[in-house]
């Protein structure tokens, strides 16, 4: 039986730092508004403040109050072909790959000061694919991990181009457009881009399917 991980995600008040499970190891910060931050007391009283049941995690750089953003209890040994959600915090190359809930790791990918990223346990159990029908392997290679490759079909690849590029299209006409209201052109560039590399993967699994006809 697979046993859980406890794991927080947490934002300075003062410096502005997010980390996961990175308290400061014998700091503590007053909850209230005081600002006092040192030696964790004895006691659950603010030595500045005097205030009761009020102190908190403190920040691992700066000691100053460390609110907590997200937590979840996760199990350590997910089942396989399951995805696996990790985040680390960006401002740190030592930062270690922490798993997270998905809420966690949605919670991340609005965070610009974490990354995020998805892993598997082992290959997803590939859903049935008819014969002869094209497919495409999607390889994806983080510098500091192994490469996770997953199996696809070239019909939901062109479901995936389809909404994404009618995503892209309202986003420049409601918002970068001429008449729009003044989005940012990196949105709908990024897609373009995306829609680009699937153009590719569907060529390239017509061009193998073609070749594997007798």
């Amino acid at each position: 039986m697979a046993s859980n991980l406890y794991i927080e995600c947490r934002e300075c008040s003062n410096c502005g730092h997010i980390g996961i499970n990175d308290s400061h190891p014998t700091d503590a910060a007053c909850g209230y508004s005081c600002g006092w931050s040192g030696p964790s007391p004895k006691e659950d009283t603010c030595p500045g403040c005097g205030s009761e049941n009020t102190m908190c995690s403190a920040c691992p750089k700066c000691s100053g109050h460390y609110r907590l953003l997200a937590e979840r209890d996760i199990p350590t040994q997910p089942a396989a072909g399951e995805p696996v959600y990790q985040v680390r915090a960006r401002d740190s190359h030592s930062a270690q790959w922490g798993d997270v809930h998905p809420d966690g790791y949605r919670i991340a990918l609005n965070t610009p000061a974490l990354e995020a990223r998805i892993l598997w346990t082992a290959p997803p159990a590939a859903a049935p694919v008819a014969s002869g029908e094209p497919f495409a392997w999607i390889v994806e290679s983080p510098k500091d991990c192994e490469p996770v490759t997953v199996r696809v079909t070239a019909d939901w690849l062109k479901t995936v181009h389809r909404d994404l590029d009618a995503c892209q299209k309202v986003i420049w006409l409601a918002g970068c457009g001429p008449r729009g209201y003044g989005f940012d052109p990196a949105y709908c560039e990024g897609a373009q881009a995306r829609l680009k590399e699937i153009d590719e993967h569907i060529a390239l699994a017509q061009a193998m399917t073609k070749e594997q006809q007798p």
